[in-house]
């Protein structure tokens, strides 16, 4: 864990013995997770008044009786922060009850997905979890009532993996992106209509790694293979179709893939993580253009997740 002027290192853990896959915050910020290779998912207490963090909690490991089977690939909080998903190589994904910082309670596990799943994503209404995965397939589950969790969709339209998805911070509009090289858009028509792609992004010259908001909605910056980093506006919204515009290209960051981005809760700034073991920090220039503020080498071997805490 870095300052957010990244001048300081605050904590460090060596905390799995295999490949750390992702970290995730809850929306307020006192809780980090993290999950890898080895089938953990750990979580700890992060003290906002002091900035220090605690001892990690092993929510589940190899032998734990609701482990999965394969790497556990990615971790999210509900919106509320009452419940904690996990998605893994083994095509599933489980849910969690928390009933503190250190205490979950495995509800149910959701299955579907023909292969690996890459990523999930709670809707900020909470009434959808979105899953993606190595089939191609993005599935959305309506968890209104989280004792009886349906299949609201499955959404077909990527002919690649699908490597991330993400919820609009503000409607329950749903973001893609893909080893197809493309972001693509999902929302629900309503009436008993099915969800619909509404608009396919193309412009990144390979694999799509993932996609982060600024928090008003307006602009989001994706990543990329092709080693560049992306930063996206809303040009217009008009009759349930939205038109992204790249404003932005920055090429020049990092030297091999970028794997992963997140957008500062104060929008402000933007990280970046790659594969040549380094993380940058992105701020606005006199033109309001994103430029390069610091890059610094932060670990021995591929960056594969950032994520700013949300306070």
């Amino acid at each position: 864990l870095f300052s957010s002027n990244m001048a300081t290192l605050l904590a460090s853990h060596q905390a799995h013995e295999e490949y750390a896959w992702r970290v995730a915050w809850n929306k307020k910020g006192t809780q980090l997770a993290s999950c890898g290779s080895d089938l953990k998912v750990l979580v700890w207490n992060w003290n906002l008044e002091d900035s220090t963090l605690s001892q990690p909690h092993e929510i589940i490991n190899a032998d734990s009786r609701f482990a999965h089977t394969r790497t556990v690939r990615t971790i999210c909080w509900s919106p509320n922060g009452k419940y904690f998903t996990m998605a893994s190589f083994d095509g599933s994904i489980s849910l969690w009850e928390a009933a503190s910082w250190n205490q979950y309670h495995h509800v149910t596990k959701l299955e579907g997905h023909e292969s690996e799943v890459k990523a999930v994503a709670w809707s900020p209404s909470g009434q959808f979890i979105a899953t993606c995965g190595r089939d191609k397939s993005i599935w959305i589950w309506n968890v209104s009532d989280i004792d009886d969790i349906e299949c609201a969709a499955v959404l077909q339209g990527h002919v690649q993996d699908v490597k991330h998805v993400i919820w609009h911070p503000k409607e329950d509009i749903l973001f893609s992106s893909s080893y197809d090289n493309t972001i693509k858009i999902w929302a629900d028509p309503g009436d008993d209509e099915d969800w619909v792609c509404i608009n396919t992004l193309a412009g990144h010259e390979s694999t799509v790694w993932e996609v982060s908001f600024h928090p008003d909605g307006t602009q989001f910056v994706s990543c990329s293979s092709d080693k560049t980093i992306r930063i996206w506006s809303l040009e217009n919204q008009t009759a349930g179709k939205q038109k992204w515009v790249a404003k932005q290209v920055l090429n020049d960051v990092h030297d091999r893939e970028v794997y992963s981005v997140s957008w500062s809760s104060t929008g402000n700034r933007i990280a970046a993580g790659s594969r040549d073991n380094s993380i940058s920090i992105l701020g606005p220039s006199e033109d309001l253009s994103f430029q390069l503020l610091t890059k610094f080498e932060a670990h021995g071997s591929d960056v594969n997740s950032v994520s700013w805490n949300p306070v």
